[in-house]
């Protein structure tokens, strides 16, 4: 049977996080030994690190190590409290996985789905894990993926954590090259979600000649003080 080389998005209902095919790139060391209805199990064709997610969408720090056949069907698993520790009981039964591992990102449609209400800390967390995965994906993606957590964001009414202001506001001066009318759209829109800083709003509306110019001009008139105020409207 022929060896599908990416698994799905979830695996036994756990998004995968983690994955590595088992190839002539490992060495199957014996240390551990895995049985099925009292059989051993010797023949696995991949290896998944997977978390049940909570219902933000956010993965739980605990995760499963599964141990998975040519089509991804899941034969076996461990349990672990970090994803570090899956690894490390990864390579003590193969060696090699420390560095084949393939980090699996959550597109986009997984972020439009995410509940209309969460946590500032809880946008925190997804805004960390976007904004570590952005190096390998094209800025404009991850620019919609920002946007639709700025729309959580908003629907908080509280201010973004400033850690992560500051680090949104560093990703988007990194990448603000040649920008295109839907990068600027998209930027003043994280920037007003985010209650970003309103020189660098200033800035992509300087450029932007889009349908909206005016609302984000009405943003920054509103806005008197050093950052832009995402709550104006409701004073």
């Amino acid at each position: 049977m022929k060896i599908i080389n990416e698994p799905p998005k979830y695996l036994d209902g756990a998004r995968v996080l983690y994955w590595t095919l088992i190839n002539a790139r490992h060495n199957r060391t014996g240390q551990t030994r895995h049985y099925a209805d009292g059989e051993l199990q010797t023949d696995f064709k991949g290896l998944a690190i997977a978390a049940y997610e909570a219902s933000t969408g956010i993965p739980k720090q605990e995760v499963y190590l599964f141990y998975c056949d040519e089509t991804w069907e899941v034969q076996n698993d461990t349990y672990h409290n970090s994803i570090e520790a899956a690894k490390e009981q990864a390579e003590f039964e193969y060696t090699g996985t420390k560095s084949t591992w393939i980090e699996k990102r959550m597109k986009i449609d997984g972020f439009q789905y995410l509940p209309d209400v969460m946590t500032r800390d809880e946008v925190r967390k997804l805004c960390d894990l976007v904004l570590k995965e952005a190096d390998a994906e094209d800025p404009q993606t991850t620019l919609q993926k920002l946007e639709e957590l700025g729309d959580r964001q908003w629907h908080t009414y509280e201010l973004p954590d400033p850690q992560t202001q500051q680090e949104i506001r560093n990703w988007m001066i990194r990448n603000w090259i040649s920008p295109t009318e839907a990068w600027l759209e998209g930027a003043l829109a994280v920037i007003y979600k985010f209650a970003l800083n309103k020189q660098l709003f200033q800035k992509a509306l300087q450029s932007y000649t889009g349908p909206h110019k005016d609302e984000f001009e009405k943003d920054l008139l509103h806005s008197p003080g050093e950052y832009i105020d995402p709550w104006w409207s409701l004073k």
